[in-house]
């Protein structure tokens, strides 16, 4: 059988090929390249090399060579459509079947359409780049480069950045008159059809444009910043391009083609959380940066990261959806054998502010001093759940989860040594602990909830309100992201559907409920999913998704502070009436810290 071009090239992007021969061959980085003993005849010295970057491999000793499908055909002894069969499975693309004609003509099919909107994406390259350097735009979106420290337009051009007019038809026009049809152009979406009457609106207006390119260098969508200069609100702040049959944002990385000489040459990544990040740190002569695509970071990024190198850097925002982030990712990382390190950032700033407030130097200082993620998020987790007993022991518990993951021995040794030291708790007592199964100090939802699905009692009225508001405003799921997670739900079934939720979100970079329920296999919890989803007229006109979502977020906080004192409250109770006096004493103490946090925090919005 004959399979598409594209279909081999899908597999060959989504494998690594030291990955693969690695699993059959110990390789050593060797320079650009990996070394080591051919699979194919005898050798003592190691003349087997495999390089990533070209995605071949050769041995100069018997001059065996060829690409991935060749060395998994040679080395299991498969002809060529097994070798396809195979790896397509393990790279989880479908193919077409000799007895299926239709499907085989359908993938010819989106072969065309995915050439076609590469085409259309470079017109309107064209028409973005042409604008920023003569459109009505382009002064004011000149002066803010300039106001971040972007004055070159030399290095404007090098990005590829441009410019999307305030008119609401500037591209579409341009591209009607290419002769681009609209139904193709919405597809890249670069236009939307009109609500009323005919015609089309551009969906970037008045934005300084960022192309996102794939890994070839060809451009595969648009990112967009409005303006900060006063003029009337066109939506959020950043919008991305919807996904297309070249465009995923969860299978892409900001700054990646640029980044990938870099990440070989210095044998790192350095992942960021935003695009004028990226373009400081490449500006500060730091090209190995790269960023996600407004989502949190996903197994397909890694395995891009990983085709280049297995030292990671994180450098998110110095806030607590960076700390969140950060704390997502590494649970990633462990899954694939990778352990980050964390650039420490003062509160409130991201690297494009640090760099320029600070200079390179300073920055560089900050990407060397940084600890591993495992090491950083032992002391947060330490500094933000407090010194006293029951926030040391709810430290141990949260980090139970990351050591289940540990691959190494020895690491988890380390690692399990400096949480007793952070703790203060004997180690063989942590060991135990993080070993186990059951957490060391059940919260009162583990007390109370064993069932998946209880009918009898609902779901608390706020994790409710923010699983409708998720299900029925997907454009919120961003911002809810970065400030929670599945486990903040408290109620077993909202946790259930919150996982489905982030899971879904990180893997197709969107969120749609078909995905969702593809997910769940309990019918119960697929009622509530639909019932979620579709009560009406809930939020239609509740403003601006981020801002309730940040509410949202805030309710939730509350309703946890409000658990962890009803415990407290127990507690000092059972204190009371055994006349434990020190044991009550302490807990007194710690509720009190407990209000005062409370209070802390509603001053500060939540």
């Amino acid at each position: 059988m004959i399979f598409p071009p594209a279909i081999l090239q899908e597999i060959k992007d989504r494998l690594s090929i030291v990955g693969l021969i690695g699993e059959y061959v110990q390789l050593k980085k060797a320079g650009r390249n990996h070394k080591g003993l051919c699979p194919f005849h005898q050798e003592k010295s190691p003349s087997f090399m495999v390089n990533d970057e070209k995605q071949l491999f050769h041995c100069f000793g018997c001059g065996e060579g060829g690409d991935l499908l060749h060395f998994i055909m040679k080395r299991e002894g498969l002809n060529f459509p097994e070798a396809v069969r195979q790896l397509a499975e393990r790279a989880g693309v479908v193919l077409p079947t000799a007895e299926d004609p239709v499907a085989a003509a359908a993938v010819q099919a989106e072969d065309r359409t995915r050439r076609l909107l590469l085409r259309v994406n470079q017109l309107a390259l064209e028409y973005f780049q042409q604008t920023l350097v003569a459109g009505r735009i382009g002064s004011p979106v000149k002066a803010y480069l300039n106001s971040r420290g972007f004055a070159e337009p030399a290095f404007w051009t090098q990005h590829f950045l441009g410019a999307a007019e305030e008119e609401w038809e500037g591209v579409t026009h341009f591209l009607q008159s290419r002769r681009v049809p609209m139904e193709l152009a919405m597809q890249a979406g670069l236009v939307r059809r009109r609500n009323q009457g005919a015609g089309y609106y551009d969906f970037f207006r008045r934005r300084l444009i960022f192309p996102i390119r794939g890994m070839k260098g060809e451009v595969v969508s648009f990112g967009g910043r409005v303006l900060p200069d006063g003029a009337a609100d066109e939506g959020a702040k950043y919008l991305n391009g919807s996904d297309s049959p070249v465009f995923h944002k969860g299978k892409t990385l900001y700054g990646l083609p640029m980044a990938l000489a870099a990440m070989r040459t210095h044998d790192r990544a350095i992942v960021v959380e935003g695009y004028l990040d990226v373009l400081a740190l490449h500006l500060a002569g730091l090209e190995e940066t790269i960023a996600p695509l407004g989502t949190a970071l996903t197994a397909d990024h890694l395995r891009l990261i990983m085709r280049a190198t297995r030292n990671v850097w994180f450098a998110y925002d110095g806030d607590a959806a960076g700390r969140q982030a950060a704390q997502r990712s590494l649970l990633l990382c462990l899954d694939v054998g990778l352990i980050p390190r964390m650039v420490r950032l003062p509160d409130g700033d991201d690297p494009d502010t640090v760099m320029r407030r600070e200079g390179r130097e300073a920055f560089v200082a900050r990407l060397d001093a940084a600890p591993t993620v495992f090491e950083w998020l032992i002391d947060d987790l330490v500094v933000l759940a407090g010194t006293d007993t029951i926030g040391r022991v709810r430290a141990v518990d949260a980090l139970r989860p990351y050591f289940a993951r540990l691959r190494d021995a020895v690491q988890e040794a380390v690692y399990m040594e400096r949480v007793a030291r952070a703790v203060g708790i004997e180690g063989s007592v942590v060991q135990r602990a993080l070993r186990s199964g059951t957490a060391v100090l059940p919260s009162p939802v583990h007390a109370r909830e064993r069932t998946l699905v209880d009918a009898t009692r609902p779901l608390p009225l706020v994790e409710r309100r923010c699983l409708e508001f998720l299900l029925q405003v997907p454009a919120g799921m961003g911002p809810i992201v970065r400030e929670l997670s599945p486990q903040d739900f408290q109620h077993p079934t909202a946790r259930r559907i919150a996982t489905h939720l982030w899971t879904a979100y990180e893997a197709d970079g969107e969120l749609r409920v078909g995905s969702v329920l593809a997910r769940e296999t309990d019918e119960a919890v697929r009622r509530v999913v639909a019932e979620l989803a579709l009560t009406e007229g809930q939020y239609e006109d509740s403003g601006p998704s981020h801002e309730l979502a940040s509410q949202l977020a805030g309710a939730m906080r509350r309703t946890q502070h409000q658990e962890t004192c009803e415990q407290l409250n127990a507690a000092i109770a059972a204190a009371e009436r055994g006349a434990q006096g020190e044991v009550l004493e302490r807990l007194l103490l710690e509720k009190q810290t407990l209000l005062q946090a409370r209070h802390k925090g509603v001053a500060g919005g939540w």
